[in-house]
């Protein structure tokens, strides 16, 4: 659909349970229960590009540069772990060296940029890894930029200087819950920006918005 409005156009269809959908190189690509596809945005032939076996049973998140696409394989009981598929399909690279999904906690959402994929883990009993995470696109150990207490936070968004998150935990000195955080892509001081910010997130060159209380968008202008 153009971005002015005007006719729908179905670029794929009898899917079974589309999940996640991102758009780059002129293909928009999406996640489909146990595969990842690609099709020209304009339209045409849709390619499979990974089908998933056991013990990964869902393709789950999806983001997208100018040579792989990333996604986020399920286990059974809900952990994930984070895979690449170059754009033009070819074997699957596991990114988190290590990685067992079903032995570590779910991944809420994955962005990327400047060579690296950043992602949030929720924080559950037993689990190796929780907070923002990056891991570059090529593979390796996992760095964490910011921990958190909570079990529940947003997907990341990214731009080239910083990554912003949304964390549900409450603050421990009664200054409220659910705050909006900004960390430097390349690590460094996490810092609270509001609070009250609900997820999802979105930015543009200066801003950054999130839902607010009662039915409302909210801007922050500078981000």
């Amino acid at each position: 659909m153009p971005l002015g409005g005007g006719a729908i156009a179905t670029l794929a269809s009898g899917l079974s349970n589309a999940y996640a959908v991102a758009v780059a190189g002129g293909s928009a690509y999406w996640t489909d229960t146990a595969s990842v596809s690609r099709v020209p945005s304009s339209g045409g032939v849709v390619a499979v590009l990974v089908s998933l076996a056991p013990p990964q049973t869902v393709a789950a998140m999806l983001a997208v540069d100018a040579t792989n696409v990333y996604w986020v394989a399920l286990g059974s009981q809900g952990g994930g772990c984070l895979f690449s598929v170059p754009v033009d399909g070819g074997a699957p690279v596991a990114l988190e060296a290590g990685c067992d999904p079903e032995g570590i906690s779910p991944i809420a959402g994955i962005a990327t940029t400047n060579g690296h994929i950043f992602y949030t883990r929720s924080l559950i009993a037993d689990s190796p890894l929780s907070g923002l995470l990056r891991v570059p696109t090529t593979g390796g150990v996992p760095t964490t930029l910011a921990s958190h207490s909570s079990s529940s936070v947003s997907a990341p968004v990214v731009d080239a200087v910083h990554a912003y998150w949304q964390d549900g935990a409450c603050s421990s000195s009664g200054q409220g819950c659910q705050w909006l955080w900004r960390v430097p892509v390349g690590g460094g001081t996490s810092v609270a920006l509001a609070q009250g910010a609900t997820a999802p997130i979105a930015l543009d060159a200066t801003s950054v918005y999130w839902a607010g209380g009662g039915g409302s968008v909210v801007r922050l202008t500078p981000k």
